[in-house]
């Protein structure tokens, strides 16, 4: 069995802890069949851009990489916790929708069943948890 998803949060504080806590999940992974393909490891570190205090990275570990943006269970994390990344995956899935409506309209779908296909997919996508990122949106984010 393939196990894609490792989630493993280490506060600053115990930075030292991070090669422990990596040890543990291949441990864990180990104990329960499973496999784990260090290659995917990815190594976030979230900070506050509302702060004007530069931000020190911790050094990077051997063999992580560190990054900006993480998808994690198709949720769109940024180290500064913008919502800029999620907004525009949700943007982008929805211009796609539009497309495949222009194609079905093309095929001959009514405009009943478009608009009820519309409302379900697009309106949907918006909508959910919209209000949720607005807190974290910032106010150029909001316009």
């Amino acid at each position: 069995m393939k196990v894609s998803l490792y989630s493993t949060v280490v506060l600053a504080s115990n930075i030292h802890t991070c090669q422990v806590e990596i040890d543990s999940v291949e441990q864990w992974a180990r104990a329960n069949n499973l496999k784990v393909n260090p290659s995917n490891y990815a190594e976030v570190v979230f900070h506050d851009n509302h702060l004007r205090i530069k931000v020190q990275l911790p050094p990077a570990l051997p063999d992580i990489k560190q990054v900006r943006v993480i998808r994690i269970l198709k949720v769109t994390f940024t180290n500064s916790l913008s919502v800029v990344e999620r907004v525009h995956d949700v943007i982008t899935s929805c211009a796609r929708t539009l497309y495949i409506l222009t194609v079905l309209h093309a095929h001959g779908m009514s405009n009943t069943a478009l608009q009820s296909v519309y409302r379900a997919v697009v309106i949907a996508k918006l909508m959910y948890s919209s209000s949720a990122w607005w807190g974290f949106a910032s106010p150029s984010d909001q316009q």
